[in-house]
């Protein structure tokens, strides 16, 4: 049973990475995916305002920022 848990898990996580990969696109980026370590790019339009963020997915099923 937790074998299919965590297969159902992954998979779910797979299907996120690739809705947030449709939506942002290039400013998306898979930094490790088998530490599951993610980064976006975030701006208001203009060069004066950008930030770059960095996530983890931890084992409890929730994502955290890294820093």
């Amino acid at each position: 049973m937790i074998n299919s848990a965590i297969v159902v898990f992954v998979d779910i996580q797979a299907d996120e990475v690739e809705a947030l990969t449709a939506i942002y696109g290039n400013d998306w980026c898979v930094e490790d995916a088998v530490e599951r370590r993610f980064s976006i790019n975030v701006s208001d339009g203009s060069s004066l305002h950008q930030n770059h963020i960095q996530l983890q997915v931890n084992s409890a099923c929730a994502w955290h920022a890294v820093s």
